[in-house]
């Protein structure tokens, strides 16, 4: 774990701290936060701060040039020393098999500077609003109580990240950013997952949404459009699913049609197909799973063939479930077969690294169509100028600790105020409109806007997961 030579924390109302180092500022934050897991240092709370602004109220301080004037109040620096406790039987530790032992390294003695800028006076209530920030330089000829410093690349571990706000001479947003550095990986996962299996499933979902729209244009036509717009609706769905099952049945031979009754019963979907093709949600999470909604075609496919296990859950959630056992089993081969060899077919459960229509999957989530080039750089591009990763797949190891180009693309959009213009001429998006969808995707999953339900991938499973959720069963957050 690198602890640093030089360190930078910009509190969030200050609002010139978002320079062209910005990303470099917050980046190393986010390292050194993430990396607590090797860090444990003690609590401090930022003297330097309290003294200069006690000593402006003791002063008399009662008008904007009293702060303004005084450079003392704008700037000061004091030293700063900390000690950390290193696990010495690390691999001990991870196996279960010892306690950890420890041994206290330090003093790690910082120069630390504090600015302090006056952003608004108010004459009339006597009070002022400030923004503070610290500089924290490794202080080589520094010593504590006669103890020179310790160099500040001292390699460190420990088990777990300490919940102290204050940790890091004071850093308190900086658990903040480290949080978010972590969720950067849960939010890449998801990202990953939703081109390999969510672009296949909307496709799928749309193109059994298209087999409906064709079969009522059909039954219309037929009947010369005497039928009210329910039940030609009712109709099309059934013969949507009569579809599958026939598809299905067709590619068994005598022995398996024999065995399983397809020779001699047909499903009826006439009562159920409106459910499974529309209406049928998910109750733990309120997540439509029918046919032609977005995870329907996934959570059939995710779920596998039917099985004794499986099949009653299926139908059960897809609202087959009442039917005869033998029929139930027939519409479920029907229901997984459809589905499933469609999102084959759609190239379900192939990563981005290997797909060859990673253009059309990002289309699907995101409502933009990338150039070739531009879309190679949002995926897995590096920054030319920093070396660090920009795409929203790209990772780096820094130190150890994984780096990801995702939570450094939306650091523009975090900042105070959003620097919209940055992360648009990063990633060459047309417009702020479009640029909007396409960060929407990273967002949604980053800040927890976004909630993946869990039966997709598992019909025992219930509710949501986001990032926040990761992060509290991750981390205990």
């Amino acid at each position: 774990m690198w602890t640093g030579t030089l360190m930078r924390r910009a509190l969030p109302a200050k609002a010139d701290s978002m320079s062209s180092n910005r990303s470099t500022t917050y980046l190393i934050v986010g390292i050194i936060l993430i990396g607590m897991n090797a860090l444990a240092f003690a609590p401090y709370v930022s003297q330097a701060t309290l003294d200069t602004v006690a000593e402006a109220v003791e002063s008399g301080y009662d008008e904007a040039s009293d702060f303004e004037d005084d450079d003392s109040w704008g700037t000061s620096t004091s030293e700063r020393a900390y000690f950390a406790h290193s696990i010495t039987n690390p691999a001990e530790v991870a196996d279960g098999t010892a306690a950890p032992l420890f041994e206290k390294l330090g003093p790690f003695i910082y120069n630390v500077t504090t600015h302090n800028d006056l952003l608004e006076w108010d004459e009339d209530n006597g009070t002022m609003t400030y923004s503070s920030y610290d500089v924290f330089e490794w202080c080589e000829e520094c010593t504590h109580e006669g103890v020179a410093s310790v160099s500040g690349d001292t390699q460190i571990t420990n088990v777990n990240i300490l919940w102290n706000t204050q940790r890091i001479a004071g850093i308190s947003t900086g658990i903040e950013y480290g949080e978010q550095f972590a969720k950067a990986g849960f939010t890449k996962s998801m990202m990953t997952y939703d081109m390999m299996y969510l672009a296949p499933s909307m496709d799928t979902a749309d193109q059994i949404s298209a087999l409906a729209s064709g079969a009522e244009a059909a039954i219309n036509a037929q009947t010369g459009g005497a039928l009210d717009a329910v039940t030609v609706a009712g109709m099309a769905d059934a013969m949507v699913m009569d579809g599958f099952f026939a598809s299905w049945n067709a590619t068994l031979d005598d022995q398996i049609r024999a065995a399983v009754g397809a020779d001699v019963m047909s499903p009826d979907f006439s009562s159920a197909a409106g459910s499974i093709m529309n209406n049928a949600v998910d109750s733990t999470s309120g997540v439509c799973m029918a046919l032609t909604c977005d995870y329907g075609p996934w959570m059939v496919a995710a779920w596998g063939e039917p099985s004794s296990v499986i099949t009653p859950l299926r139908a059960d959630l897809l609202g087959y479930g009442t039917t005869d056992a033998a029929e139930m089993a027939l519409m479920d081969w029907a229901v997984y077969a459809g589905a499933a060899s469609m999102m084959q077919t759609n190239g379900a459960g192939v990563p981005p690294e290997l797909a060859t229509d990673n253009a059309h999957r990002v289309e699907v989530l995101t409502g933009y169509s990338f150039p070739a080039d531009d879309l190679e750089y949002f995926l897995f591009g590096t920054n030319a100028d920093t070396g660090y990763p920009a795409g929203m797949l790209a990772e780096q190891e820094l130190g150890g600790i994984p780096l990801y180009g995702v939570v450094l693309s939306l650091l523009p959009l975090t900042a105070s105020p959003p620097d919209y213009m940055g992360y648009i001429q990063e990633y060459n998006i047309p417009g702020i409109l479009t640029m909007q969808t396409v960060a929407g995707w990273s967002s949604g999953w980053q800040l927890a806007e976004s909630h993946f339900p869990m039966r997709v991938v598992n019909p025992a499973a219930a509710g949501t997961m986001d990032a926040d959720t990761w992060w509290k069963m991750s981390f205990g957050g």
